[in-house]
């Protein structure tokens, strides 16, 4: 298991997703400790090996603590990417 990335409120966590079919529409969602999830107001792309354009995610200083995760979703595959990220 990979350790998820550390950092204070306040950072910004970037990530891609890997996976998915080439040139495929991607969603994109936020789950936050306590569960809930909050969608992107866009889809992003997947490149001709299957890689995500870059999605960053800044934390606010009274954001909750804890373990999140965000993850990518291929529309037409329902193939999904989960990156986790604690902020502490």
């Amino acid at each position: 298991m990979v350790k998820p990335l550390i950092g204070p409120p306040g950072t910004i966590f970037t990530v891609i997703g890997i996976g998915f079919a080439p040139g495929e529409k991607v969603g994109v969602y936020v789950t936050a400790p306590d569960g809930q999830v909050d969608g992107a107001p866009f889809q992003i792309g997947a490149n001709g090996v299957g890689f995500t354009d870059k999605v960053s995610f800044e934390t606010e200083a009274d954001i909750q603590l804890g373990v999140w995760a965000m993850t990518f979703e291929g529309v037409s595959s329902g193939h999904k990417a989960i990156a986790y990220f604690r902020i502490q």
